[in-house]
């Protein structure tokens, strides 16, 4: 039976094979067993830079956003639902919206999922979101933890300080939340790891790919790396290589936001 929908797993994407294979392609593969009997699946990735960089250096050709959706038309399908990988709806987020408002009138529906993060309303007082159950089994208790998120320059940053908030009330005052490109900075993480005497700190990437943007800025040898710059303060710094889609309930979390889409 010939499939008029699809179903396009999209997100920035990553130069990083190895972190396409620990946190995309899961997530691909749950998608196709449980839905590639009635949809195509799809995954596409909207850095250009990127998707040429993975063709040169590793042969390996993964769709443009664009690509995907243009293939979806061409193929018959009538219906697209669209699963983007992002963590909160920053500006990465905006972009992809922006494309599928350009193609909205090239399909019977085009559905756009939402990030995994997100506020419930316009007056950013709720974060309407499984994720936190979906990772508080995996943050350890016995250990200082800092999370950090790519952050974004807009209104949205404020769901990291409502998040950390959220940690707090749970009992989880081991864990703190910081970004690499928004409040809170580095400085006030440094602050805030001063006052409360901690010698030790474990990093993970808040972040649904832990790709070259977590090697390099995270957990980096450079001087600017929150590794680097944090034992320069004279932490013990440890460092956990697992983005957000690497824990098993937060898979499940994406998955189970498509079928909330789809049904």
């Amino acid at each position: 039976m010939k499939k008029n929908k699809a179903i396009i797993l999209v997100g920035f994407g990553t130069a990083d094979v190895d972190a396409i294979r620990r946190c995309i392609q899961p997530i691909e593969d749950e998608i196709r067993k449980r839905y590639g009997k009635e949809y195509i699946v799809f995954k596409a990735f909207t850095s250009k830079i990127i998707l040429r960089k993975l063709k040169k250096d590793f042969g390996i050709e993964i769709l443009d956003f664009k690509e995907a959706l243009r293939k979806s038309k061409e193929v018959g399908c009538k219906r697209v639902v669209i699963v983007p990988l992002n963590v909160i709806a920053g500006g990465e987020y905006d972009r992809i919206k922006e494309f599928v408002s350009e193609y909205q009138y090239e399909f019977e529906e085009l559905i756009l999922g939402k990030p995994i993060l997100q506020l419930e309303d316009e007056a950013e007082s709720i974060v309407y979101s499984n994720i936190f159950e979906s990772i508080k089994n995996e943050l350890p208790r016995e250990n200082n933890l800092l999370l950090v998120g790519h952050g974004i320059d807009n209104k949205s940053n404020i769901i990291y300080k409502i998040f950390q908030s959220e940690l707090e009330k749970l009992g989880f005052d081991n864990v703190i939340l910081g970004t690499l490109e928004g409040e809170p900075y580095i400085e006030e993480i440094i602050d805030k790891l001063r006052i409360r005497e901690v010698k030790e700190i474990t990093l993970m990437p808040f972040l649904a790919v832990s790709g070259v943007h977590v090697k390099r800025d995270i957990f980096g040898n450079h001087e600017e790396s929150w590794k680097s710059r944090l034992e320069r303060e004279g932490f013990k710094v440890n460092c956990l290589d697992k983005a957000l889609t690497e824990l098993p309930n937060v898979k499940e979390l994406y998955v189970d936001n498509l079928k909330n889409i789809i049904t």
